[in-house]
């Protein structure tokens, strides 16, 4: 379904220091706010850990947004801007909440290597 958009030998020649595999897509998503305001966006490359996204304005989004992958809302992740370009951001999921989440409703982790959340600093 997606390529790989390099082999991890290539990733540790340049310097790469992503634990992940990375795959290459573009796939329309959205950003939505704290105050439920809703920006659209494209998903270039995503792994396990985070995306890398395409904006108008990446000085427009906040710290921390939910990147809804589906327009109704059921696919969705909470993401932390890592780093920003004018037109680009790159964003690390936040597994904390969903990990809280899991907890309220008493499921088992979905990560069982994932650190759980009072573990998390």
């Amino acid at each position: 379904m997606f390529k790989s958009r390099t082999s991890h030998g290539d990733n540790k020649m340049r310097g790469d220091k992503r634990k992940t595999r990375r795959y290459r897509l573009r796939h329309n998503a959205w950003l939505m706010t704290e105050g439920g305001q809703r920006c659209e966006c494209v998903v270039t490359d995503i792994s396990d850990k985070g995306a890398h996204i395409n904006i108008p304005d990446s000085d427009a989004v906040p710290d921390t947004f939910m990147l809804l992958l589906a327009e109704n809302g059921s696919t969705r992740r909470r993401c932390r801007v890592i780093w920003r370009k004018p037109r680009e951001i790159g964003v690390k999921f936040d597994y904390w909440l969903d990990e809280r989440i899991r907890a309220v409703a008493g499921l088992k982790s979905a990560a069982p290597n994932e650190p759980k959340a009072a573990e998390k600093v």
